[in-house]
């Protein structure tokens, strides 16, 4: 970028969390050591009630604004917004406080937004480290083809929230439903130069098993019926007739192929092998129960 731009472009990188005092340090980190530093870091805890406060505390610089709710809202599109609304910058930056931006994620979303005119920019999110593979205890969340518009790694001109803003009932999906309605009026590159990556999240059966209700198929529904949004709902992912699922679904041992597929690594991952069965036939049963009270065939 041209210097004088750092001394003219102000950002404002916004991180929601809660209860990610594990790996909200290393977020700190990553974003204090960019190579764009004209920016401020607001950190909106909702309500945690971890060592995230503790660890938020601890570090010492002038960009960071820290704001704690003594509560949780219970809804993450009416925090993003509580978020938007102590932004100073020219431009806003999402990520989430278990990711770590590259070095030079600012300086890279910046020369998009300059590259063309465009009112949001959509980065690459990446599992870990390029070419990684999760093992099965672990929660992989990665975008590295554009189309899904994670807050993980996206970045907005402030004006674009004079005239939108993310809808406070959603309790997932919030970011996607935001950006189906900007990308009716706007155009959202996806900028595979503008990386952030997504820490390690380890899950416990506990954790692995309270996946399949927090897909919040209600909102799947919702996005397919208000925007025609196909995304998530009726991709093979869920679908009942996954040839995968269905052979797995009847032959239960087969879920053992996750063993050659070198998902298993270590006893967190046997441990898991009995409840993917479980958990796979649980999501179905959400997403079908969700689509018969919304009159929405899925099959």
């Amino acid at each position: 970028m041209n210097p004088q731009d750092n001394k003219t472009t102000t950002v404002s990188i916004l991180v929601c969390a809660y209860n990610h005092g594990k790996y909200i340090g290393k977020c700190i980190e990553g974003i204090l050591q960019q190579s764009f530093e004209h920016f401020e870091l607001i950190i909106l805890n909702d309500g945690s009630t971890d060592n995230t406060d503790e660890i938020v505390r601890s570090f010492n610089d002038r960009r960071i604004r820290y704001i704690k709710n003594e509560n949780n809202s219970g809804s993450i599109g009416k925090i993003r917004n509580q978020a938007v609304s102590c932004a100073r910058g020219d431009y806003i930056f999402f990520t989430d406080s278990d990711c770590i931006p590259k070095f030079d994620w600012i300086e890279r979303g910046l020369s998009e937004f300059k590259r063309e005119k465009v009112f949001a920019v959509e980065g690459k999110l990446i599992y870990h480290k390029e070419g990684y593979r999760p093992a099965l205890s672990e929660r992989k969340v990665s975008n590295e083809s554009g189309g899904m518009w994670m807050n993980a790694n996206m970045a907005f001109r402030r004006e674009i929230f004079e005239e939108f803003n993310y809808d406070p009932t959603m309790r997932r999906q919030e970011d996607r439903e935001l950006a189906i309605r900007v990308r009716r009026k706007y155009k959202i590159p996806f900028a595979p130069s503008c990386i952030v990556y997504h820490q390690i999240i380890k899950r416990s059966v506990g954790q692995y098993l309270l996946e399949a209700r927090n897909i919040c198929p209600d909102e799947m529904i919702r996005l397919f019926k208000e925007y025609g949004d196909r995304n998530d709902m009726f991709t093979n992912k869920y679908r009942i007739y996954n040839p995968i699922f269905l052979a797995a679904f009847i032959f239960p041992p087969l879920i053992l192929a996750e063993i050659f597929l070198g998902r298993v690594r270590s006893w967190s991952d046997v441990i898991l092998l009995p409840f993917v069965w479980l958990k796979s036939a649980y999501v179905r049963f959400l997403v079908w129960k969700a689509a018969i009270k919304h009159r929405v065939f899925v099959l």
